[in-house]
């Protein structure tokens, strides 16, 4: 929502514009309830964290795609995504939004910056940002087009579509080139394992994680590890 004057970090837009409430779902693998559900719940505890009601509401914005290629699953909305159109439905505040976004391109950051634009140009007074995903049943990321082309030709007859492949592979190659080891990326993920005990919703609250277990875990190939 709107500030009152009083800066925060980020830089100068920030300094008008700034976070009111944070709401979580239930958080879990293979839960009962949809994610469209689940994504409303989240929405209602933020709201109620800042204070209002959701009829105060007039700007929304999410990045709702979910990251499957070459398959037409992922397309459901209110089970695989949530969108703008299903949140207004289900909060009931189709009347009193006057501006939205809905980003095809960079990911939740994207949508959290138009916000902030928009707050600070006085478009609206309260937005409310969503990202809802969750992991559906059997191959995440099957491909089931008849067709491939362009540079996907070249990677997706291995395997190699969105999600940790393409990354272990920049990884791999980023430890041949400089002559790194994986103890470095092993220091990375302890520390984020470090941080989510401070999160009392984080799923890995609890389970510490060692650099001893990293390099000790199960290796699936040479970019995974269990």
């Amino acid at each position: 929502h709107p500030g009152d004057g009083h800066p925060v970090a980020g830089g100068p837009a920030c300094a008008h514009a700034g976070p009111s409430g944070v709401g979580y779902s239930e958080i879990g693998r293979r839960l009962p309830r949809p994610l469209g559900l689940l994504a409303r719940d989240a929405a209602l505890a933020a709201v109620e964290d800042a204070g209002i009601g959701p009829e105060v509401i007039d700007g929304v914005a999410t990045h709702p795609e979910m990251p499957v290629v070459g398959s037409t699953r992922g397309a459901v909305d209110g089970t695989d995504v949530v969108t703008i159109g299903y949140m207004l439905d289900a909060l009931g505040i189709g009347e009193s939004v006057t501006w939205y976004n809905e980003n095809s391109y960079g990911l939740l950051p994207s949508s959290l910056i138009e916000a902030v634009n928009a707050l600070v140009a006085g478009t609206c007074r309260y937005v409310l940002v969503w990202r809802a995903m969750h992991m559906p049943r059997g191959r995440y990321n099957g491909w089931t087009d008849p067709e491939v082309s362009g540079g996907l030709q070249y990677s997706v007859p291995y395997g190699a579509l969105q999600g940790s492949v393409p990354f272990a592979l920049a990884y791999r190659s980023y430890l041949h080139r400089f002559g790194a080891s994986r103890s470095a990326l092993g220091r990375y993920l302890v520390n984020n394992r470090r941080n989510a005990q401070l999160n009392p919703r984080a799923y890995f609250r609890g389970k510490d994680l060692t650099l001893e277990d990293y390099l000790g875990g199960r290796m699936v190939d040479r970019k995974s590890v269990v």
